[in-house]
């Protein structure tokens, strides 16, 4: 379900107005993660999230994925961030149990800043885990942003530190996140209708409803529609 977080006014200054101090991860490129502090969480009610274990053939292991309306966010005060921390369990007998890579999906048409958060927001554990040592964004689409671990792989016992992806979206669906070949249920941001959609719409209807009252005006006037096939 679509859950729209700003007001259209809101939206339409998000997406359109550059951000100030925000390192965009843009199509096909990589970089170090940026570490943003502190998060501003909006206050109101717990924001949504999605937890549980997981597991494969290679590890097993517990996460947790929260969106968050920021207004510290350097895209517009309140878009939002989509937060992770994977905690790592015992390794199946005869595996390694290290997690290198953790991917997000469906950022295709978003700008993004990607880093790490320093202290906790709702329902994520302390800050300190283990820090990506790159991230990254696929090209043409330009819909995944990926978080790498390289030597510092997560092993059995460890947590991640909490891995963010601040957007410009102001709206989110259910979506997916991929923890080195396992699915869990997680968030993505998606598009709202822009303002000249409502307009539009808007005037469409208006037109419809200008046309009907024609319609009857010409009819108690005593003439008559016809189509033109014949019938009334």
């Amino acid at each position: 379900m679509r859950i729209a977080i700003l007001g259209v006014l809101v939206i339409a200054a998000g997406l359109n107005s550059p951000p100030a101090g925000a390192t965009i991860l843009t199509s096909g490129s990589s970089g170090l993660p940026e570490n943003f502090g502190i998060v501003s969480v909006n206050g109101g009610p717990v924001p949504p999230t999605s937890s549980g274990a997981f597991s494969s053939a290679s590890f097993t292991g517990h996460f947790i994925s929260v969106v968050v309306s920021d207004v510290g966010n350097p895209f517009c005060s309140g878009c939002l961030d989509f937060l992770y921390q994977i905690g790592v369990g015992a390794a199946p007998e005869g595996s390694s149990g290290a997690i290198a890579r953790i991917t997000g999906f469906s950022f295709d048409g978003f700008s993004t800043d990607v880093g790490l958060f320093a202290t906790a927001p709702p329902d994520l554990s302390s800050a300190g885990g283990i820090a990506p040592t790159s991230v990254d964004r696929s090209f043409n689409p330009a819909d995944t942003i990926g978080f790498n671990f390289g030597n510092q792989s997560l092993l059995p016992g460890m947590i991640s530190d909490i891995l963010v992806i601040r957007t410009n979206a102001t709206a989110f669906d259910a979506g997916t996140l991929n923890i080195d070949g396992a699915t869990v249920a997680a968030f993505q941001p998606t598009a709202v209708p822009e303002p000249a959609s409502f307009v539009l719409f808007g005037s469409a209807l208006m037109g419809f409803w200008l046309a009907r009252g024609i319609i009857e005006e010409l009819r108690a006037a005593g003439l008559e529609i016809r189509r033109t096939d014949g019938r009334r």
